[in-house]
């Protein structure tokens, strides 16, 4: 045993002295490294002291920037886009403890597995309610585990150089920014495929060990498909296809280059795995499918004992079905276009601009010699790179595929950009790449700066008041600019690489937090609808007790901020709606110049509620409340419309729909 604790040791120092030729005493984010110790004189305890203090710093800093960035003003936005539909479905699973059949407003809800609605569900009966935080919060802690994810991985496969960039190049992300501080799936979709793939790759490339069930592969493996599984049960079929997929034209792809290097023999020898392996490839792929298989049909078996196969079949397969459209060729040919340009300068912006860096021969050069780095490095490089493609057909041929859906192999694009960051760093002759690359970044910096002013004077314009966040925004943005170009062309020749570079990315994260906490939000915020406000103060108009009822299925927004149960009775057109016993109801009503449906009673409006997911001179999705008048009420004269009381963008053929609702203020007055 302590043969193991000196080898562990060893490999713990060696690590830590081979971080060191990347960072310097002088640089912002030195790691910690233990001083003068003697590797045969440790203990376990001793040991894991070390690699705690080799790593503490790094995690740290990207720990406080995954809450900064994500976790700030996450309550700031609105409800918005599919998340008020997600937060429904999971109150339903606390309120009627139904966690095998995702509902909403009690019919089945097959869109998708039921995982992302269980983190929902979990966080809010944690919380003690389903609100924003219940939302978002999974998507926080997602990005954050993705993020350690990639730390540990490049840590234990190359170097801590390599996961701490790979981790800071995600959290950075134009899209990560986008959608982690929301609640959608993307976040948690991609935490979980990321996971599954890199642990996957980790086991293939492991060295020999005893061929026992319980080894550090075997481990790894059944982990691997674990997590797949969980991924499927987040999104559908995609996360198979990406994960088997991978493994697959990643395995033979290394077969082909190592049994038929007479093809490409020179290239060939950097793609040889280090260490020999033990344990096959069909082995691993065989642990990985099992754990794999297991891992689903433990809801599968569940859900289809109450829906069936037909509704085994469409949950599963109705993210795949909706990509498959009518659509004409010339709307398929602009999709085929401007996919790869939205997806490269602005979904992975900044980052895919120093992978550019890959077209100049200098920088391909540098990967020719035969050294075991280069060697390490372009077997993570193509691993990466086989997800990243077999991903990007998916999503770029069907003409309604949206960028977010690429976001599980974003991971992947970050172990890209890191490694070559790395390979700059470690060339003093690629350094010029860097400093291009730097040019880019000052300039989306400078167009921020320009950016908040302006809405700064608007604001001020408007007699509104500064914010604290907003004047520091106004007043370090060009201070950060001014460091930021100072160490990327000011500084003298000698000073190391790497200094140069860490301080510049603590600049970098300074700047995206103060961005991101008020210029974002603020262009968000601009067009928000008051869905919330006015949700509440419906309800506390309404007199009590009563029971609101939805004619058909109401809109997911008012449902989830409604947050009680909505009985659901037949559309309004059903003939039998007139026997019903009800008082206060609500339908759904697209298009507020549209005609209203004719009800077989007679009613009054109560209140209107903007649905739609960003303000419109003419609303669209709009819940509209009513009463059944009664007999007595029925015949009464109509007063005289107060305007300032009614929804002025009401066509003016539903000037009854006002009228109404101003005699409705009057009876509940």
């Amino acid at each position: 045993m302590r043969v193991n604790s000196s080898n562990s040791m060893n490999v713990c120092l060696e690590e830590t002295v081979s971080f060191s030729s990347y960072a310097s005493s002088d640089c912002l984010d030195q790691f910690p490294q233990p001083q003068s110790i003697d590797p045969h004189r440790l203990t376990g305890l001793q040991s894991l002291v070390c690699t705690f203090r080799k790593h503490a710093l790094p995690l740290l800093f990207l720990t406080t920037l995954t809450f900064l960035l994500y976790g700030a003003n996450l309550d700031s936005l609105s409800i918005r886009g599919e998340e008020s539909r997600r937060g429904r479905t999971a109150w339903e699973m606390l309120e009627y403890n139904n966690w095998i059949v995702p509902t909403l407003q009690g019919q089945p809800r097959l869109t998708r597995p039921p995982f992302s609605y269980w983190m929902i569900a979990l966080v809010g009966k944690w919380h003690g309610q389903v609100d924003v935080w219940a939302l978002r919060i999974p998507s926080l802690f997602a990005v954050l585990v993705a993020a350690i994810s990639l730390y540990i991985y490049g840590s234990s496969v190359s170097s801590m150089l390599l996961g701490f960039l790979a981790a800071f190049c995600f959290l950075t992300m134009g899209q990560v920014l986008q959608l982690g501080r929301l609640g959608e799936t993307e976040a948690v979709f991609a935490a979980l495929m990321g996971i599954a793939l890199l642990t996957a790759h980790a086991s293939l490339r492991m060295a020999s060990r005893p061929a026992c069930v319980f080894s550090l592969k075997f481990l790894l493996a059944s982990f691997s498909g674990v997590v797949a599984g969980m991924a499927m049960l987040t999104k559908g079929l995609q996360a198979p296809i990406y994960y088997f997929g991978t493994i697959i034209v990643y395995s033979v792809t290394l077969f082909l280059i190592q049994h038929h290097s007479n093809l490409t023999p020179q290239f060939s020898l950097k793609l040889v795995p280090l260490k020999p392996q033990q344990w096959s490839t069909l082995r691993i792929f065989t642990v990985c499918s099992l754990f794999f298989v297991l891992s689903i049909t433990a809801w599968f078996i569940p859900f289809a004992q109450r829906l069936g196969y037909q509704g085994l079949h469409d949950v599963v397969l109705s993210e795949i079905s909706k990509h498959v459209s009518q659509v004409s060729t010339k709307q398929h040919l602009a999709h085929f276009f401007e996919f790869p340009f939205e997806l490269f300068f602005a979904c992975l912006c900044p980052w895919s601009l120093l992978l550019l860096s890959i077209a100049d021969p200098r920088f391909r050069h540098s990967f020719m010699d035969d050294s075991p780095l280069n060697k390490n490095k372009l077997d993570i490089a193509l691993f990466a790179l086989v997800g990243f493609l077999v991903a990007l057909p998916t999503i770029w041929l069907p003409p309604d595929g949206n960028t977010r859906y690429m976001m599980p192999v974003y991971p992947l694009v970050a172990i890209l950009a890191a490694m070559t960051t790395q390979q700059i760093i470690e060339r003093p002759a690629l350094l010029f790449l860097w400093q291009r690359f730097s040019i880019v970044i000052i300039a989306l910096m400078s167009v921020g700066i320009v950016l908040t002013a302006s809405l700064i004077c608007l604001d001020l314009a408007h007699r509104e008041s500064l914010s604290i966040v907003a004047a520091m925004m106004l007043f370090l943005g060009p201070v950060l600019l001014y460091y930021f170009c100072r160490h990327s062309f000011k500084l003298p020749a000698s000073a190391q690489p790497q200094v140069r570079v860490m301080k510049q990315i603590v600049l970098m994260s300074v700047y995206a937090v103060l961005l991101c906490n008020f210029t974002f939000l603020k262009i968000l915020n601009d067009r928000r609808i008051p869905a919330q406000e006015e949700v509440a103060q419906l309800k506390s108009r309404l007199p009590q007790p009563y029971q609101l009822v939805s004619l058909g299925l109401t809109h997911h927004l008012f449902t989830f901020h409604y947050a009680q149960r909505l009985p659901m009775l037949p559309a309004p057109h059903d003939p039998h709606l007139a026997d019903a016993d009800f008082e206060y109801f609500c339908f759904h009503h697209q298009g507020a110049d549209n005609p209203l449906p004719e009800f077989p009673f007679s009613w009054t409006l109560i209140s209107t509620i903007n649905c739609d997911r960003k303000q419109k001179p003419v609303p669209y999705d709009l819940v509209l409340v009513g009463r059944r008048v009664p007999d007595s009420y029925e015949n009464s004269p109509s007063p005289q419309l107060a305007y300032e009381d009614s929804a002025h963008w009401l066509d003016p053929q539903l000037l009854p729909i006002q009228i109404a609702h101003s005699q409705t203020q009057t009876i509940l007055k």
